[in-house]
Order: structure tokens, then C-alpha cells, then sequence
């Protein structure tokens, strides 16, 4: 939500907060992350491009954390959003832009199997209809990208 349409509302107080999802739910621990696609294509033509990328979001939300006055100005300006708006996308716990990776191919393939697994259980039409085998989750997470692996950012 930080990111998105509602921001402003939030920040005006129109909006209040309702419920969380619990610290140990199925969306916390197992959705609810961050996740960039390339095509497979294009990473085993230039895995050293990806790396490059993963490197350098790292390193900028690092800074971020580090300087975020600076940075919510920067955010501001090129986005075009009030300064506290932007500050509030970067600090407020809902956020998603700043949030941390996950390093372990394991825990993304499980997680991603757990949370579709428990929306199906929870009557979802979608992923009922068209779920993805545990061997097509275990081969869309690219382990060359995590811990241990050769174009890792995190070795």
C-alpha cells in the first residue's frame, strides 16, 4: 500500500489501519516480497548484467536506509510526489520498493509454493485452475541469482 494510490489518504489521516497481516501468517512469511523477472533468454545471455542489477539495487536500497531525507528528495523529484509521500514509501512498514531480497533459492521456491498452495486451499478459482507444479516453481527461481550460486550477490 505505501507505494501506491492510497498514500496521500493515508498521510491526510482519511485512512486508518484495520488489521495487519500476523508476523507469522502465510503472507508474511511466504508473499509479500520482492521479485524482478528477466527473461531466461536474456539471463543466460548475460547473467553478469543481472548480477550487475541486483548489485546495484542492493547497494542504492542500503543508501536509501542510510540517507533518507536525500533520498526521499530524490524520490520526490523524480517521481513527482510530495516529499513526504516519498519519505513515507520508504520508511513506512508496509513499503515494498526498499525491501530486502531474498538470498536463499530454497526459501523462494518453498515460499512460492507454500502461498499458492495455501490460496488454493483457501478457494482461489485462479490457482486452482491453473497452479504450477512443484517442478515448474523449482525451475522459474534461477538459483545462479542466490547464495551459492555463480552469479550471486550475496557469495
Amino acid at each position: 500500500m505505501a507505494a501506491g494510490a492510497f498514500t496521500g489518504a493515508w498521510l491526510s489521516g482519511r485512512l486508518k489501519v484495520v488489521g495487519r497481516s500476523p508476523d507469522d501468517g502465510v503472507y508474511v512469511n511466504n508473499a509479500g516480497r520482492v521479485t524482478y523477472f528477466a527473461r531466461r533468454d536474456f539471463a543466460n545471455k548475460y547473467p553478469e548484467v543481472v548480477k550487475a542489477f541486483l548489485a546495484a539495487r542492493e547497494r542504492t536500497r542500503e543508501w536509501t536506509f542510510d540517507h533518507v531525507d536525500e533520498a526521499a528528495e530524490i524520490v520526490a523529484r523524480e517521481t513527482r510526489v510530495p516529499v513526504e509521500v516519498a519519505k513515507f514509501q520508504i520508511t513506512h512498514a508496509g513499503e515494498w520498493e526498499f525491501m530486502a531480497g531474498e538470498p536463499n533459492a530454497d526459501r523462494a521456491r518453498n515460499a512460492i509454493k507454500a502461498f499458492q498452495a495455501w490460496y488454493i486451499a483457501h478457494g482461489d478459482d485462479i490457482l486452482s485452475e491453473r497452479k504450477l507444479s512443484d517442478e515448474q516453481v523449482d525451475a522459474f527461481i534461477d538459483g545462479r541469482f542466490f547464495a551459492g550460486g555463480q552469479y550471486s550477490i550475496y557469495n
